[in-house]
């Protein structure tokens, strides 16, 4: 049965952007190389949004979006996480530090409080294993595959506090809510695997008149 599941997972060959490699070797550079290629940064010509106009938060909702974490809205994210998905490369699954919060408690609020006040944090704990996943049996195709990232869990923890106001189904349930008719657009983009754009992300941020270092407007 071993000999027979390694026998089907065997890649013999891949394709990567139309292009077929054979050898191990190849294949891995040719998946580095495209990977590589998505997440790096263009610099190519971009068309201004000065002339854009943006609809700006009031001020109270823009104060709300940098206030200090506080440890309430800290573990009240920690213990809404699924404690037994894989873990990233820090090794701890999100229930090992649900269970053992009242040891670690001081250490993760201390981490929160300076990225608030800095707004930096260091680089290991964004530390990312990109596994890809097959959607398919056979497949042969980088197309084929899902690319899953195993991020560190307090990084994990921390992004999940900073998405509260981005939660699509938060819009959709609020539509459903209120019983006006409007129209939602969910669009699935290829290649998007979680790669944002932080330049033009913050320029947007200006343009709304979100502070930046925590200040507003």
């Amino acid at each position: 049965m071993a000999n027979d599941r390694a026998k089907r997972n065997f890649l013999s060959k891949f394709r990567v952007n139309e292009v077929s490699f054979s050898s191990n070797e190849a294949i891995k550079e040719g998946v580095c190389k495209a990977y590589q290629s998505l997440f790096s940064e263009s610099r190519d010509w971009r068309p201004s949004i000065n002339d854009l106009n943006f609809k700006m938060p009031g001020e109270d909702s823009a104060s709300n979006l940098e206030v200090m974490f506080s440890e309430k809205e800290i573990f009240a994210a920690l213990s809404s996480c699924c404690g037994d998905k894989a873990p990233g490369p820090d090794g701890f699954t999100m229930a090992f530090w649900l269970f053992c919060w009242d040891v670690v408690k001081s250490d993760i609020l201390g981490l929160f409080r300076e990225f608030f006040l800095h707004g930096t944090f260091q680089r290991s704990l964004n530390s990312t294993f990109l596994v890809l996943i097959p959607k398919k049996e056979g497949a042969e195709d980088l197309r084929d595959f899902r690319p899953i990232s195993l991020v560190g869990s307090v990084y994990k923890l921390l992004v999940k506090i900073l998405n509260v106001a981005l939660i699509a189904s938060e819009a959709l349930d609020s539509r459903l809510k209120d019983n006006t008719p409007g129209l939602l657009l969910k669009m699935d983009i290829q290649k998007a695997f979680d790669h944002v754009n932080w330049d033009f992300l913050m320029v947007v941020m200006s343009k709304m008149d979100l502070g930046i270092d925590g200040s507003i407007g």
